[in-house]
């Protein structure tokens, strides 16, 4: 039984199952299972999309569980037969509370019947309520789910949405303490020690060293409060969809045969202005949600700001030609007057720094894995860039990229009526957003980005195309110096085109697009990974494991790049 567990886990390291002296049927079907789950699971993959809600998880993991045990049984008619002999213990469902395994015994027995196209080995007995929660959830997505079976990063972003709405259909979030990540209440609850201050403040003036010192004291002060230290930001234990760990990314499976990057159509591709987005009372009421999320959280972020304000319109009043016909008398060259009279006078003039000739191209990940703390201060944050650097006379342009549906959506609909060719490129339809033209104002744009709190927004990421699409945007600006920064937290992502295409398909068109903009040499190219090594892609990048220390990253890396420039 060992020998032949090694061989369906096809891993001569598999250790030998406990099991009595005689082999029954229930030790080989747990032995199976073993074997099952090395050859089909990947733990980081479930560890990524796994909600951060108890019962949510729970069921998270039972279809996982279905969907490798589905594939040996499948394939193999004995091991069918095993596995089931070993459902008299259903182990998993018994750790989960009293009050909610009859409805995940449902959902394991549906599963069962889907994933391995006979009927299960026992009925589940539900009440008419559990029965319409399991059909509501279960039933549509059952196609998708049965299609993605060898797809466990396709599986598992449309099982984590099963799991979650069943666990928020039940009402067992508030049951088992567990709050979902991204509701703007916690932001409100939390930081109670951070002193709120006026986003609509006036800079503040420079005061020299001891106003640095003040500030520097402040921003300390600030990062050690008990409000600034809750572990609950840490990105790795949000748990959204593809939450990224630091490092090489587990999703990008890497292929030898991954073919050129290609649209299978762009008839479905869409440009957004923000504002056409929702309606004004619903822009609204989001934008009154970022301003108290600055209210709470921004005094660091602010002080930043100023910081970076000051440096800039020092640096300006420090830059000046000399030796002019004209201008200010330059008092420091008056010596010369002494040694030699006909010398003429010499005068200086202040100039413009290149700064005032920069324009800055902000590039938000608008992915669902984006949903809750990390994009509530990416917006946050580029609201308080833009008002900042406009100040300085520097254009900000902010933009944000989606797709218009989760799970492909009309162009993958238009791929199957034509019969589903292999190769068939991007599957899924791009939404670009226009938050914040180069050219508005700060004033008439600062509604407009509210929306990026809607959850409908959110979608998938499909970052090379967004980033050629910044970029050419970049492109068409009159400024001499043109910085594109991108902020993500992880890796391009859309089970659609994975699905169809290979496993480092998306990853691979990022890194072209990447040095194809830092070869050209005509766009600065920054990025900020949240929670997610991007060093391995962009040259210039940084990763913070904050979604806090988002902020002042940012306002850092433009610091040093005004610097650089000086």
């Amino acid at each position: 039984m060992d020998a032949c567990a090694r061989t369906l886990a096809d891993d001569a390291s598999l250790e030998p199952a406990l099991r009595p002296a005689s082999v029954s049927t229930l030790s080989r079907g747990q032995h199976d299972a073993q074997a099952l789950r090395r050859a089909y699971h990947d733990p980081a993959i479930q560890l990524r999309f796994s909600p951060p809600d108890t019962f949510a998880a729970q069921l998270f993991a039972l279809m996982e569980t279905e969907r490798y045990e589905a594939l040996g049984a499948n394939r193999y008619e004995g091991v069918g037969r095993n596995l089931d002999a070993r459902r008299a213990d259903e182990s998993s469902i018994d750790n989960i509370d009293a009050s909610l395994q009859r409805l995940a015994q449902a959902l394991v027995q549906a599963c069962r019947h889907a994933f391995r196209h006979r009927p299960p080995s026992r009925q589940a007995i539900m009440t008419p309520n559990e029965l319409s929660l399991l059909e509501q959830s279960l039933t549509a997505q059952i196609p998708d789910l049965v299609s993605q079976l060898d797809n466990q990063m396709a599986f598992a972003t449309i099982a984590r949405q099963v799991a979650q709405s069943l666990a928020s259909s039940t009402g067992c979030d508030a049951a088992h303490g567990v709050s979902t990540a991204g509701d703007v209440d916690e932001d409100n609850a939390e930081d109670t020690n951070d002193e709120a201050l006026n986003p609509e403040d006036p800079p503040e003036t420079d005061e020299g060293a001891a106003s640095e010192k003040r500030d520097g004291q402040t921003e300390e002060a600030l990062s050690e409060t008990p409000g600034e230290s809750e572990p609950t930001d840490k990105l790795p234990d949000q748990a959204l969809d593809e939450a990224p760990s630091a490092g090489p990314d587990p999703m990008i499976v890497v292929s030898g045969d991954t073919q050129p990057y290609r649209a299978f159509t762009t008839d479905f591709d869409e440009v957004m202005m923000a504002s056409d987005g929702a309606s004004s009372a619903d822009l609204q009421q989001w934008r009154t949600a970022l301003d108290q999320h600055i209210e709470v959280h921004g005094r660091l972020v602010r002080r930043l700001a100023s910081r970076l304000q000051r440096a800039l319109l020092a640096r300006q009043r420090r830059h000046w030609q000399f030796d002019l016909d004209e201008g200010v008398l330059d008092s420091a060259r008056l010596s010369r007057l002494v040694t030699d009279p006909l010398m003429p006078l010499s005068f200086k003039a202040e100039s413009d720094m290149a700064f005032r000739n920069t324009t800055i191209t902000l590039l938000i990940d608008n992915s669902r894995s984006m949903l809750g703390r990390p994009i509530m201060i990416a917006a946050a944050c580029a609201d308080i860039l833009a008002r900042t650097l406009e100040r300085c006379g520097v254009s900000v342009e902010i933009l944000g990229f989606t797709t218009v549906h989760l799970h492909g959506g009309e162009s993958t609909e238009r791929w199957k009526q034509m019969g589903e060719p292999v190769n068939p490129g991007r599957l899924n339809d791009l939404r670009h957003i226009v938050y914040k033209s180069a050219d508005t104002p700060y004033r008439l744009a600062r509604r407009n980005l509210g929306l990026m709190l809607d959850r409908d927004i959110l979608k998938q990421n499909i970052d090379g195309e967004a980033l050629l699409w910044a970029h050419k945007r970049l492109m068409k600006r009159p400024e001499q110096r043109r910085i594109l920064m991108t902020i993500s937290d992880g890796a391009p992502v859309d089970t659609s085109t994975l699905g169809a295409n290979a496993g480092d398909y998306l990853a691979r068109h990022l890194q072209q697009v990447i040095d194809s903009i830092e070869r050209t040499d005509q766009v600065e190219l920054v990025a900020i990974g949240i929670g997610h090594d991007v060093s391995r892609f962009y040259e210039q990048a940084v990763s913070v494991f904050d979604a806090r220390q988002l902020g002042p990253v940012m306002l850092n890396q433009l610091e040093s790049l005004f610097r650089k420039a000086a």
